[in-house]
């Protein structure tokens, strides 16, 4: 998930998607290196916060998540 998207923030979609679906694993994909929304991720319910940058990363928090 993004954290910028056209109609609806990610940390929005990803509440909204793990209200509907709770065992859905998000992993938020990001430019933005930012403590704050790395916590905002987290209290959306995201299971990793990777930034696009480094997308090697996405493997780590996939088998941390499994």
């Amino acid at each position: 998930m993004d954290v910028e998207m056209p109609k609806v923030d990610g940390f929005t979609a990803t509440r909204n998607l793990i209200r509907k679906i709770p065992a859905a694993r998000v992993v938020i994909v990001t430019r933005y290196d930012d403590d704050e929304l790395r916590k905002e991720a987290s209290l959306a319910g995201a299971c990793g916060y990777v930034l696009k940058e480094d997308l090697t990363a996405l493997q780590r928090v996939f088998l941390a998540a499994s």
